[in-house]
C-alpha cells in the first residue's frame, strides 16, 4: 500500500494527473488553462502551484574599477495543498504565472545597470495563489562591497550581485529547506546567480544559478566565465510529477567586448543578473528571464 498525503490507496486506485505551463513538453501556455475533473469519482485532490520567477539585472557599463554585475532574480513561490474534491466544481480556471523580464542591456557610459521585473503569481481558481519571485532591487553599481544583498520572495532568497574583483555571488535556495534531495538539489525553485563585476586588474565571472550545499561541482554550464554569456538553468534532479531546475547563472563580467547576459530560469526559477561591462568598449549583460510558474493536479480515486 502506497501512502500520498496520508491517504493509503492500492494497485486499483485510479489516478489522474494534469500539467499546466509553457516549459512543459505539452506547451500550454502561461495565462489562463482549465482543470477539468477527471471522469472517475475523485477522493483526494493535490496541488502543486508555483509562481514565475524574477528576472535578473543587468550590469553596469562604467570605468575599469569597482563595477558590479546585476542581481539574480528570486525563485517562484511553489504552494502544495490538498483539496477536497467535493468542494470544487467541475472545471477550474488555471493561471500560470509568467517569469518576469531580465533587465536591458546597458549601452551608455558611466550607467547603473537596468533592474528586472518581477514575474507574475499562479491561481488555482479563488483556492490558492502562489507568490511570484521578484527583481533584485538594488541595481548593478559601482559599489565596492563583495555582493548585494539577498532579494526575498516568501523566503525565497535570490542570487547575490557579483561585485568589484569577486565573482557573482551564487543563486539562493530556499531559507527553509536546507536539506538536499539527495544529494542532486532543492524542491523550490531557485534564484539566479549575480552578474560578475569588473576591477582594474580583471573581469569576474558570473556566479552559478546552483547552490553549492546540494551538489559537489557546479555544472560548468550554469555560471558565465569572465568574458563570455550566462549560463542556462540546469536540472537538479528528475522527478515524477514535475521536473527541478536551478536558476539562470550570472553573466561574466568583460573588459573586451559586451558583458554576458544572465541565463534564463526554468519552472519558476529566477532569471540570472549580467555582467558588467566597460565604457567604450562593449555594453553590460543583460539580465536573464525568470522562470514561467507552473501547475500540477494529481487527482487519486
Amino acid at each position: 500500500m502506497a501512502n500520498f498525503f496520508g491517504f493509503p490507496f492500492g494497485d486499483k486506485a485510479r489516478t489522474d494527473i494534469q500539467r499546466f505551463g509553457p516549459d512543459f513538453n505539452n506547451g500550454t501556455r502561461a495565462g489562463s488553462n482549465t482543470w477539468n475533473k477527471p471522469s472517475f469519482k475523485a477522493k483526494i485532490v493535490v496541488v502543486y502551484l508555483c509562481g514565475g520567477g524574477g528576472g535578473g539585472g543587468g550590469g553596469r557599463k562604467g570605468a575599469s574599477a569597482n563595477n558590479s554585475g546585476g542581481g539574480g532574480g528570486t525563485g517562484g513561490e511553489l504552494v502544495i495543498v490538498q483539496l477536497d474534491p467535493d468542494q470544487l466544481p467541475q472545471s477550474v480556471l488555471v493561471t500560470i504565472g509568467a517569469g518576469g523580464a531580465g533587465g536591458n542591456a546597458q549601452a551608455t557610459n558611466s550607467t547603473n545597470g537596468n533592474l528586472g521585473s518581477d514575474g507574475t503569481a499562479s491561481t488555482f481558481g479563488g483556492y490558492i495563489t502562489a507568490r511570484p519571485g521578484l527583481k533584485n532591487t538594488a541595481a548593478a553599481s559601482t559599489s565596492t562591497v563583495a555582493a548585494m544583498a539577498l532579494a526575498l520572495s516568501g523566503n525565497r532568497p535570490g542570487g547575490n550581485s557579483g561585485g568589484n574583483a569577486t565573482t557573482g555571488g551564487v543563486g539562493g535556495a530556499p531559507s527553509f529547506v536546507n536539506a538536499a534531495i539527495g544529494t542532486t538539489g532543492y524542491l523550490y525553485p531557485i534564484g539566479g546567480g549575480g552578474g560578475g563585476g569588473i576591477s582594474a586588474a580583471a573581469a569576474s565571472a558570473g556566479g552559478s544559478g546552483v547552490p553549492t550545499a546540494s551538489l559537489a561541482t557546479v555544472p560548468s554550464s550554469n555560471a558565465g566565465a569572465a568574458d563570455t554569456a550566462g549560463g542556462v538553468a540546469v536540472s537538479m534532479a528528475s522527478r515524477s510529477l514535475y521536473p527541478h531546475y536551478s536558476g539562470g547563472g550570472g553573466g561574466g563580467g568583460s573588459r573586451s567586448t559586451n558583458a554576458g547576459d544572465g541565463g534564463a530560469g526554468k519552472f519558476g526559477s529566477g532569471g540570472g543578473g549580467g555582467g558588467t561591462g566597460l565604457n567604450d568598449v562593449g555594453s553590460g549583460g543583460a539580465g536573464g528571464r525568470g522562470g514561467d510558474g507552473f501547475c500540477v493536479v494529481v487527482v487519486l480515486g
